[in-house]
């Protein structure tokens, strides 16, 4: 069998898979699986060629290759289902699905996003990209509410109902364990207001209007998202920090995972008190994405300040992370991350596995090497980890 249709690397790869008795493949990271089959999916005769390596490999080692789909347009899906007539223990094998609907050349057809989904007996996760939901099928969209998944993702999908996402979130099976959402609004919200609770499973929000607009218009439907365990939001302004106080202390208590982005604003810092903090105790982990380009030495140390003491109530933290974009490295940062180490030092995070501390800043003769000890040098904590890059565009 020739191999050739496969890129040189991926050709060494599968030579190397056969060589060992097919074995070496169960450990390979599966993002690497799923990158070599999402790049093969344009070339059919690299597909034929993976799929007739795909069945000469033992079942164990099999279900690695073909686990995850992504379908960028209807010739793709074409492709693929044309080669799995000839090749019939591929379908069995996608457990993943991503359909992209947006751009010239994706899946926006409802029939076309009908044919393919209903071509997959047997999916676990699927994640919707630039599609329109109110233009699929009523029959579809109730057949998703229906199928036992494990994972559902809308990420900038539009024309989402509030009754549809309720069925979604709620389903006819147990299975379901994380819906997440990015930059998806859902319309008519208010409609969940005498909905039943959905059962406990891990939402998601990634900055979307779901959080910020609908929100404010009707506060009333976090009582139907107490489950929210992840929640990644922007918090531009006071406004934001003020409804999420609201939210944290009221529906969103159970949030266990936090993703923050905010830009360390002079405006900002002025009107941080300490009445300000945010109820997050049962926080296992933080991601703080912070930037400023100011050059002065005064406007930036008092926010990253402020989150450090918000992490004093945080006991069964696991992970924290602060990346930090800079114009320039100012002394006041060093001083301020000295104030973390104090309280690692006092043991009060007892759960702690790790401290990630990433700054990226454009500098032109500063160097690297030096900052990057220098922010060491104020921990003296084993768990913490410390990287700086630079910028020099």
């Amino acid at each position: 069998m020739s191999l050739l249709p496969f890129p040189s690397d991926v050709h060494h790869l599968v030579l190397g898979i056969r060589g060992t008795k097919m074995s070496c493949f169960n450990s390979l990271p599966q993002e690497l699986v799923d990158s070599i089959v999402d790049f093969l999916i344009n070339d059919p005769e690299s597909l034929r060629a993976s799929s007739l390596v795909c069945h000469s490999l033992l079942y164990r080692t099999r279900t690695h290759l073909f686990r995850q789909l992504r379908i960028w347009n209807f010739q793709h899906f074409h492709k693929f289902r044309h080669m799995c007539q000839s090749s019939p223990h591929i379908l069995p094998q996608v457990k993943t699905l991503i359909l992209h609907g947006g751009g010239e050349d994706q899946i926006r057809d409802s029939k076309h996003i009908a044919a393919v989904i209903s071509s997959f007996s047997r999916l676990q996760e699927i994640k919707f990209i630039f599609v329109n939901w109110a233009l699929l099928p009523q029959d579809m969209r109730v057949a998703l509410s229906s199928h036992a998944y494990r994972y559902i993702g809308f990420y900038l999908v539009k024309g989402v109902n509030a009754s549809d996402f309720h069925s979604l979130i709620s389903g006819s099976h147990d299975s379901l364990s994380s819906f997440e959402l990015f930059h998806t609004e859902i319309s008519g919200i208010q409609e969940l207001r005498n909905q039943p609770e959905p059962r406990t499973l891990d939402l998601t929000l990634h900055d979307s209007g779901l959080l910020y607009k609908r929100f404010r218009k009707d506060m009333s439907f976090i009582v139907s998202l107490k489950n929210i365990h992840t929640l990644g939001t922007l918090l531009r302004n006071m406004a934001d920090i003020r409804l999420l106080q609201n939210l944290l202390s009221g529906g969103l208590r159970p949030v266990r995972d936090f993703i923050v982005h905010m830009p360390r604003n002079i405006d900002l810092f002025d009107q941080l008190v300490s009445s300000h903090r945010l109820r997050i105790s049962r926080l296992r982990s933080i991601a703080l994405h912070m930037w400023d380009y100011h050059s002065d030495d005064t406007s930036d140390q008092r926010l990253l300040k402020w989150w450090i003491e918000n992490l004093r109530q945080c006991i069964e933290i696991r992970r924290i992370i602060f990346c930090i974009t800079l114009g320039t490295m100012k002394m006041g940062d060093l001083a301020v991350l000295k104030g973390l180490n104090e309280l690692l030092s006092k043991g009060r995070f007892p759960a702690l596995e790790a401290v990630v501390v990433a700054v990226h800043a454009k500098w032109t003769s500063t160097d690297v090497a030096s900052v990057k000890r220098d922010i060491e040098n104020q921990f003296t904590d084993v768990r913490v980890h410390v990287t700086v890059t630079r910028c020099d565009g």
